[in-house]
């Protein structure tokens, strides 16, 4: 293919696009030079004499537009094209005011840029120059995509480039001197246009508009106005976008953001229910084992009871960590900021572990650093749960030796970040694996399910509650010596109050509650019947409501010190009767306290529970003592 005859001087400061660029020019161009910015290329210029410039119109020192105005002080002929990935009027006016012969937009259609070259060199050669600057417009515009139009004070068209011409199907001139509500029925100047004398004007952002092509099919497109000068008279530039495929991918994303949201609802609500349906069977197998518990039972039968009740509470194990791990996958996972005691917290934890610990023969150890905050601001469960995971795990995987759990400062600052560890003399992990137990339904190895049992969620989740809250839990392991699990959390300190009213159970202490009257509405007769033992050995006086409708019917004809209120029910739901009840006309029912039963864990069960105006929540299946306590603190206050 011959060579076009015209000396090119190309200018690009980025490699990436000049290398590449550089070697397709060189198979059509007679002469080319290349620079990488603008200072070079003046000095090329010079020597080169080009009668082609083709230069980017946002580089580092020069910008294309100076660059162009300093090389006409000495080559006033040359031919100018500007290369560039902005598509802005602003960069059209400037370009057009200072005489560019030609714009494209990256990324170039080779077909285009050639076909510009060979046009700009003929011209060249034929030393023929455009006489106007409507003519200089359109060399400048035949190569865009964009639809581009320029518009009289009366709204009638002036000029339109090719694109305009195939993008609304009318022909070459057809649209000149007609209306521009031909393409656009609802058109009008953005209220943001202002004119101040008779040429300055402010522009306006993007606006979508429904266009109208020549078959009267419509389409939706973006469309930027700007005020331009042109043969001395002011008009307005119209850069017109077709944007239906983006539209159509806007709406497909939206629907699938949808879809997915609607998935994850379902998800939620069938994980709710799920929930629900273990929990409450649970509930009635762990609450007759507690009943039974207190019936002096033989040591044979004790025996099976512990079994039972080990086994209940695994798999209420397995049930949370699904429900955890569902949490997290939805980001659905809340931390509540509270004040509790750290030291009592962590000591009550460890005794739980204690027996355990002394069963096996291994030496459990908690040591608190100095200078450690009393009482700090943070979520207890979660902190309970990750502990109780690492614990929990060390007791698991250790035969003989020591568990230490150690709790220092790390950081005093705001928030002040407290540091946890939990180090064994237990089997250790492979340094291979040491990522791969923090993995969902993993662990070290399968041996290790077979053996040792669990799911392989624990330590996926306990890094998550961590990293949640901002922290970063931390493994070092050899095999046969041991394993150390640390992590660092902030919690706040400044202001706190030490007199604190957090509900919890204390194992060693049943209060009587002796005179209460207690509302307990339930659907479940098997719950029904645990909650009445446990109420009838407390000495409560209970009446039970089988559903919402009943509850209502029942409070108005008596009064109760406290009502315990399951949420699924079948007619008339916990949440409605609560709200129901709260809208009484008596300060008796807006202030009597209503604490939730439900076997959901959910967040927003929690927030439901809230707006529903109730007092607290306790979830199924409940520990006897957290309920009488609860009892007792909101009923003698």
């Amino acid at each position: 293919m011959e060579k076009i005859p015209i000396k090119v001087l190309y200018v690009e400061d980025e490699d990436f696009i000049r290398i590449p660029m550089t070697e397709l020019l060189m198979r059509r161009i007679q002469q080319l030079e290349t620079a990488s910015n603008g200072d070079e290329a003046i000095e090329i210029a010079r020597l080169f004499r080009p009668e082609l410039l083709m230069t980017d119109i946002k580089m580092q020192g020069i910008s294309g537009l100076e660059l162009i105005r300093t090389i006409r002080q000495f080559l006033p002929n040359i031919r100018t094209m500007i290369l560039s990935a902005h598509n802005e009027a602003n960069f059209f006016i400037d370009a057009i005011e200072l005489g560019v012969d030609s714009f494209l937009i990256k990324p170039v259609n080779r077909q285009n840029l050639f076909k510009t070259i060979e046009r700009l060199g003929e011209e060249t050669i034929q030393r023929k120059r455009a006489a106007i600057s409507e003519l200089k417009f359109k060399t400048l515009t035949s190569a865009a995509n964009d639809s581009i139009i320029i518009l009289d004070q009366e709204l009638l068209i002036t000029f339109s480039n090719e694109a305009t011409d195939s993008i609304f199907g009318y022909p070459n001139d057809a649209l000149i001197n007609r209306p521009i509500h031909i393409l656009f029925p609802d058109f009008s100047l953005p209220d943001s246009f202002q004119q101040t004398g008779n040429t300055t004007f402010s522009g306006a952002k993007p606006i979508e508009l429904e266009a109208r092509r020549k078959d009267a099919t419509t389409f939706i497109c973006e469309n930027s106005c700007s005020i331009i000068e042109l043969l001395e008279k002011p008009g307005i530039l119209l850069i017109i976008r077709d944007i239906t495929e983006r539209k159509k991918r806007e709406e497909e994303l939206m629907r699938a953001k949808e879809d997915a949201e609607a998935a994850t609802k379902a998800k939620q609500q069938f994980l709710s229910v799920m929930s629900h349906e273990i929990r409450t069977p649970l509930n009635g197998i762990l609450g007759t084992v507690h009943l039974l518990a207190q019936e002096d039972p033989r040591a044979d039968q004790l025996d099976y009871l512990n079994t039972l009740e080990f086994s209940g509470n695994q798999l209420m194990s397995i049930v949370n960590d699904i429900l955890d791990f569902s949490k997290i996958e939805a980001t659905g996972i809340q931390f509540e900021k509270i004040e509790f005691n750290l030291k009592e917290q962590i000591n009550g934890l460890i005794k739980i572990f204690t027996f355990k610990a002394a069963d096996k023969g291994i030496d459990l150890s908690l040591d608190f650093g100095r200078e450690l905050p009393e009482v700090v601001a943070g979520d207890s469960m979660r902190l309970n749960q990750i502990l109780t995971n690492l614990i929990g795990n060390a007791l698991k995987f250790t035969e003989k030796g020591e568990i230490r759990v150690k709790v220092s400062l790390a950081k005093e600052d705001t928030p002040t970040f407290i540091q946890f560890s939990v180090t064994d003399t237990g089997i250790g992990i492979e340094e291979q694996k040491l990522e791969t137990i923090f993995e969902f339904f993993s662990q070290a190895d399968a041996n290790t399910t077979r053996k040792y049992g669990g799911t392989g969620l624990g330590l996926a989740i306990t890094r998550k509650l961590v990293e949640l809250q901002g922290g970063y839990l931390r493994v070092r392991s050899k095999v046969g010596t041991g394993s150390v699990f640390s992590f660092e959390l902030p919690f706040d300190t400044t202001d706190l109050q030490h007199e604190h009213t957090i509900v919890k159970a204390d194992g060693n202490k049943l209060f009587s509650l002796a005179g209460i009257n207690v509302l307990l509405v339930e659907d479940n007769k098997i719950n029904q019947m645990i909650a009445n033992k446990f109420l009838d050995r407390w000495k409560c006086t209970t009446d039970v409501a089988s559903n919402g409708f009943q509850a209502l019917s029942m409070i108005v004809k008596k009064k109760y010190n406290i009502v315990l209120m399951d949420l699924q029910m079948p007619d008339l739901d916990g949440y409605e009767t609560s709200i129901r009840i709260r809208k009484m006309d008596d300060d008796y029912y807006r202030n009597i306290p209503i604490v939730a039963l439900t076997a959901s864990a959910f967040n927003e069960v929690k927030e439901g529970v809230m707006r529903a105006g109730m007092t607290d929540i306790l979830n199924k299946p409940f520990i006897p003592d957290e309920l009488n306590q609860k009892i007792y603190f909101y009923t003698r206050q």
